[in-house]
């Protein structure tokens, strides 16, 4: 389900990660790809963990605040920078990853073990300089 770049706002339904009727929870369970990148939508990022198929999550520059979701162990891609997140980075658990940004954000903590995504250890060089200049902006709020 891709939306990105469109007029959309509103809130990401909770519906999609929770515990659904048959129908709806049939949809979470195939749902491939989730990205409202660019877009007017708000609110928290729901647990996404019962979407066991979810490759892509993009949620970059939107409203989203909150914690770091939950996501299926599978997920390759996510884009969850320039949104409201904050939150502990050692809660990231997602070995499969090969795409992954999370600057501009109020994360902090321990950087996970990337052991089975060794293409995203550069990536956290990034995170690294990005939580540093982040920790002022967290202070001033």
């Amino acid at each position: 389900m891709g939306f990105a770049g469109s007029q959309i706002s509103g809130t990401i339904p909770t519906e999609i990660g929770a515990i659904a009727p048959p129908h709806l929870l049939r949809f979470s369970e195939s749902l491939t790809r989730l990205t409202f990148g660019g877009t007017s939508i708000s609110g928290t990022i729901p647990d996404l963990t019962v979407c066991g198929e979810l490759q892509e999550l993009g949620l970059q520059h939107t409203l989203v605040s909150g914690t770091l979701p939950s996501l299926p162990s599978g997920v390759l891609e996510v884009d969850l920078s320039a949104a409201s997140l904050e939150g502990l980075l050692s809660d990231l658990q997602c070995p499969t990853l090969r795409y992954l940004r999370l600057g501009d954000n109020y994360l902090a903590g321990t950087i996970p073990d990337l052991q089975g995504a060794p293409q995203l250890r550069r990536e956290w060089a990034a995170v690294e300089a990005m939580e540093t200049s982040n920790a002022g902006k967290r202070a001033e709020r």
